[in-house]
């Protein structure tokens, strides 16, 4: 009966490990999901802002606006384009994560 103790044993730490890895799957996979939505959102808000620096330049050259405000808004600009690249890199840490998650060297 020992080797059916041991054989339970192992059927139980196999079962363990299983849920470990679909619950580390699961959470890498939800993790990679809410960056990419995050990611996606950044790249928009960054490219949004380079247009409205784009005008703050013109506005600038034309004397509508002051250089503090065409700088203000290049910094804005920078911020937001600086916090896409952030959350891309996060973004391909999580992929690799989830490839790890699957088993995937």
């Amino acid at each position: 009966d020992a080797a059916q103790a041991r054989a339970e044993l192992a059927a139980a730490e196999f079962r363990r490990t299983v849920l470990e890895a679909a619950e580390e799957t699961q959470g890498a996979l939800a993790r990679a999901q809410e960056l990419s939505a995050a990611s996606e959102h950044a790249d928009r808000a960054a490219r949004q802002s380079q247009q409205v620096s784009q005008l703050a330049e013109q506005r600038y050259r034309l004397g509508i606006d002051s250089l503090l405000q065409r700088l203000r808004q290049d910094r804005q600009t920078l911020e937001r384009e600086l916090l896409a690249r952030e959350l891309r890199g996060e973004q391909l840490q999580a992929a690799l994560r989830l490839e790890r998650a699957l088993g995937r060297p």
